[in-house]
């Protein structure tokens, strides 16, 4: 990941897009220099476990689009109906707050001299 320093993000929109599945909005200006040609690309979120403060998690999720001229990052985000890190956090932040991001990643292009492809993904790889 190219991006060393991570980056504060603010949540400006969540939108409930399906019962099991929402979209979050994130701004900020340490977003004026992220890449436009990252869509597809990833991010890492910095999570905090709940039972230890010091102890941070990381979890990547895909650009769904970045906007450029309002400095705005959407991500999808599944409910699994877990209690994982990533899914708690989606489902319990509020607009307002802020989390630290790294990234983006490369974008994961395939190899189009293969025979074939087998591909896999939640709902919000639709």
């Amino acid at each position: 990941m190219p991006q060393v320093n991570p980056r504060t993000v603010t949540v400006l929109e969540k939108q409930q897009l399906t019962p099991n599945m929402q979209r979050i909005v994130f701004g900020g200006e340490s977003l004026k220099d992220f890449p436009t040609d990252k869509q597809g690309g990833y991010v890492k979120l910095i999570l905090t476990d709940a039972s230890s403060p010091e102890k941070k998690r990381m979890r990547s999720y895909t650009v769904r689009h970045f906007d450029t001229k309002n400095l705005t990052l959407t991500l999808d985000f599944v409910a699994h109906g877990d209690s994982g890190p990533a899914s708690t956090w989606a489902n319990n932040c509020a607009v307002g707050e802020q989390i630290a991001i790294k990234g983006p990643g490369s974008v994961k292009l395939v190899n189009n001299s293969a025979d074939w492809f087998f591909l896999a993904g939640d709902m919000t790889a639709l």
